[in-house]
């Protein structure tokens, strides 16, 4: 009876300390919707957009596939989107979600840092882009 308690004392340790040690995991649906870039941070500069921005980008993610479009505000609150679109996978790798884009012309990847309900924030070749959730 000692040797089972002690057992179960070990086991109840280990897999505390392990679950402890994992990352939360983010919820990377968060990202569906409209997003501004509200500034651009490299090494420890910072560059912001001048003036109002009227063109966002627009995220769609089902599963592990998804999209990223360029839309544009027109006058009156109308809303037009580009015909292209980058279209990418996720991936978990060492707990960081990346996001493996691929077009016609070009393949690169972008690391999520952050994502909540109102913020975002990817990393692409050394830059940080921050950006805010538009709500239209």
């Amino acid at each position: 009876m000692k040797k089972s308690l002690i057992l179960i004392s070990i086991c109840f340790v280990f897999s505390f300390n392990n679950s402890c040690k994992q990352k939360n995991l983010t919820d990377v649906s968060l990202i569906n919707g409209y997003w501004e870039i509200d500034f651009v941070k490299k090494k420890n500069e910072i560059f912001k957009p001048k003036g109002k921005s009227t063109t966002f980008d627009y995220y769609y993610l089902d599963e592990n596939n998804g999209f990223r479009k360029k839309v544009q505000l027109l006058e009156h609150g109308i809303l037009k989107a580009s015909n292209d679109a980058a279209y990418f996978k996720t991936l978990n790798k060492k707990n960081k979600i990346l996001f493996l884009f691929k077009t016609e012309w070009d393949s690169w990847e972008e690391s999520l840092l952050k994502i909540d309900s109102i913020s975002l924030i990817l990393e692409i070749e050394g830059r940080k882009y921050f950006y805010k959730r538009i709500i239209l």
